[in-house]
């Protein structure tokens, strides 16, 4: 009895071996890696200059259910922007007209990052294109048909008393009589040039109510002319003596008191050679003359200063005149005239701020603001006159409020300029699409005037003038 209770009890032991196992504790499942999360918002977004506040939300998802944060994690233009939670935003408000960006295109790349706090990150590429306001600038073609024009002015219509009238002048010699409203035209004179000859400018002496003959800038091969096309031909005043080569010119009447007030014609003539610049031909020089007429001499013309190289426009300003002259090869410039006193603006020593050639005196006059020769977007190939808006002078006010306390200028390539009255470069726009015209293309500008009601007219190399008028 006593040896087959020890075999079942031995066989009980077996069987609970064999059906327990290890130690007896229930088997467990891995745990789940960490997911990261996934960006659902776009990947590009716009928005207009000028504009404040956020314009683009970031969302993301998280397979884990993990709380999500997004922040900047890098891209070219990231200096530009903020993150607030999830909503991006400029740091100052953008301006289209700057072109900022890193690659001048207005399109900004930035790089966000959304993270589960659990070391699971991803990051997405946004890009943020920048769109134009054209803040309050309309641009009407009124006129169209001119055949090679070279010069566009106000003038105050002697017969009708007037100011509203624009003269619009060929190379040819014609002389249109434009209505600054309508665009309706006719001829006021047809000077008849000889072969060889060329009508290049043309100032009427309409500014602050004074009506008087406009005067012109005749150019052939013997010589630059000033000329008195109300009265024919006959009476001109050679300005320069010789051969041009090349040399433009440009005239313009100013009312500013500093050089004499109204009634003061100021004339300039380039010398793109610089051989001439510096001296007595008339090549490269800058002069006034009061209330000129058929009977002034050249004894009244009044030499004020010397280094012009390609002169394009001249305009007032609250010192005096600017005077928007050409580079061939590094920067465009707007040179200062204050004062009567001879000045010397460099030419060919310097082309604007760049020495180009040694033995330039010590006593020049720099440049106002200058922007360089090229295509990029704050560069240009001519620069072509402009006009002054001062908000602190009735006169001097533009009837458009985004164009206030600037200096307009245009270039030959068709585009539009500003920069703040202490010419800060900072303050340098490309406004060339605001001033998008309802019918044609700015492509080639000539020239830009106004008249004493402060509106503004563009004419470019194909015919066209436009009137521009707040929107």
């Amino acid at each position: 009895m006593k040896k087959i209770g020890t075999c079942v009890a031995g066989a009980m032991a077996l069987t609970l071996v064999s059906c327990g196992g290890g130690d007896g504790a229930a088997p467990t499942t891995p745990p789940t890696a960490n997911r990261s999360p996934q960006f659902t918002s776009a990947t590009s977004t716009s928005v207009t200059e000028n504009s404040a506040g956020s314009f683009y939300t970031a969302t993301a998802t998280d397979a884990d259910g993990d709380a999500i944060a997004f922040s900047i994690a890098g891209g070219v233009d990231a200096a530009f922007f903020q993150l607030a939670g999830s909503e991006l935003s400029f740091i100052e408000a953008p301006n289209f007209d700057r072109f900022a960006d890193s690659n001048e295109d207005n399109i900004y790349d930035v790089t966000l990052s959304a993270s589960d706090g659990r070391g699971g990150t991803v990051e997405r590429s946004i890009s943020v294109t920048l769109e134009n306001d054209v803040e309050g600038v309309s641009v009407r073609r009124i006129a169209t048909g001119f055949n090679d024009p070279t010069s566009i002015t106000d003038w105050i219509d002697g017969g009708s008393g007037n100011d509203g009238f624009l003269l619009v002048a060929e190379r040819g010699g014609t002389i249109w009589s434009v209505n600054n409203n309508t665009g309706e035209r006719s001829v006021w004179r047809d000077i008849n040039l000889a072969t060889g000859r060329e009508l290049i400018d043309i100032a009427g002496n309409g500014r602050g109510g004074i009506v008087a003959n406009p005067t012109a800038l005749i150019r052939d091969n013997q010589g630059i002319y000033l000329a008195f096309p109300g009265i024919g031909t006959a009476a001109e005043i050679k300005i320069a003596d010789g051969d041009p080569e090349g040399a433009e010119a440009a005239l313009g009447y100013t009312i500013n008191t500093e050089l004499g007030g109204q009634g003061l014609l100021v004339i300039a003539i380039g010398d793109p050679g610089g051989q001439r610049a510096q001296g007595s031909s008339g090549y490269g020089n800058v002069y006034i003359v009061r209330d000129p007429t058929s009977f002034t001499t050249p004894n009244e013309l009044f030499e004020v200063g010397r280094g012009i190289q390609q002169p394009s426009g001249i305009f007032d300003f609250i010192q005096g005149v600017l005077i928007a002259d050409v580079g061939a090869s590094v920067e465009h410039e707007l040179s200062p005239l204050i004062s009567r006193d001879l000045a010397n603006f460099g030419w060919p020593f310097f082309e604007g701020t760049v020495e180009v050639q040694a033995g330039a005196s010590t006593t020049l006059v720099p440049p106002s603001f200058v922007y360089p020769l090229g295509a990029g977007n704050l560069s240009g190939t001519a620069i072509r006159g402009g006009v002054y808006y001062d908000s602190t002078n009735p006169f001097e006010n533009s009837r458009i409020s985004s164009l206030s306390d600037r200096v307009l200028f245009a270039d030959d390539d068709g585009s539009i300029f500003t920069v703040g009255l202490d010419f800060d470069p900072v303050s340098f726009e490309n406004r060339t699409l605001d001033f998008s015209p309802d019918a044609g293309t700015l492509d080639s500008i000539v020239k830009v005037t106004e008249n004493f009601q402060r509106v503004l007219y563009i004419l470019d190399a194909d015919g066209e003038v436009f009137r521009i008028d707040p929107s």
